[in-house]
């Protein structure tokens, strides 16, 4: 089991920062290892519902920062790992 979650979070770096997310949630902080997350952020912005594309515009959204400054957005985040997960189960799953 261990060596799987090792490979996961090297080969998709997303569900990585989510566990991050999770630990630190349910124990306020992680002391295991150094996080990679350093901050998490909920932006307001202003949507407009006529806008063609949130991502262009100044939207509420959740950030995250990692360790040497890079912004990522929530849902890019959550993408990129529930679409790790749908090529794995393809590839590995029941034929």
């Amino acid at each position: 089991m261990g060596s799987l979650q090792d490979h996961v979070r090297n080969v998709c770096p997303a569900l990585k920062y989510l566990q991050e997310i999770c630990i630190a949630s349910k124990h306020g902080t992680i002391t295991s290892f150094k996080p990679c997350v350093m901050d998490t952020n909920k932006l307001d912005g202003d949507f407009c519902r006529d806008d063609f594309d949130p991502h262009d515009f100044n939207v509420p959204r959740l950030e995250l920062t990692l360790s040497g400054g890079q912004k990522l957005l929530f849902d890019n985040v959550l993408d990129c790992a529930v679409s790790f997960w749908i090529q794995f189960f393809r590839r590995h799953g029941p034929t």
